[in-house]
C-alpha cells in the first residue's frame, strides 16, 4: 500500500486542496525533476534512477558516463603507444580520478 502513495509529496496535497477551493496554481517543475529508471539499449536491463552504467552489461547510460569513459579510453590508448612517457601517465591518472569523482565507478 505504501507503494500506491509514496510518490505523493506536500505539493500534491496543496495542489489538490487549491483544486477544492477553485483555486488554480502555476505548474511545477517537479515533474521534469522526478526521478525514473533508466533502461540499458544494450540489455535492456531496468537501473536505479541515476545510474551512469549497466549493472548487467556495463554500457553506459548518460552521455557524462560515456565521455568519462571515453576520456580514459583515450588515455589508455596513449599509455599503451608510450607506456614509458611520464605526461602520458599523468593524464591517465587524472582521466581516472575525474571519473571517480563523478561517481563513474558507480552504477
Amino acid at each position: 500500500m505504501i507503494a500506491t502513495y509514496s510518490h505523493l509529496v506536500d505539493e500534491d496535497v496543496d495542489n489538490a486542496f487549491a483544486a477544492l477551493a477553485g483555486v488554480e496554481l502555476p505548474e511545477s517543475d517537479r515533474a521534469s525533476e522526478s526521478p525514473e529508471p533508466v533502461q540499458c539499449g544494450q540489455c535492456h536491463c531496468v537501473m536505479p534512477p541515476g545510474s551512469r552504467f549497466c549493472a548487467r552489461c556495463g554500457m553506459t547510460l548518460t552521455v557524462e558516463a560515456a565521455e568519462s569513459l571515453n576520456t580514459v579510453i583515450r588515455a589508455a590508448e596513449a599509455v599503451i603507444s608510450n607506456p614509458n612517457d611520464p605526461e602520458v601517465l599523468t593524464i591517465l591518472l587524472e582521466a581516472r580520478a575525474r571519473m571517480a569523482m563523478k561517481g563513474g565507478g558507480e552504477t
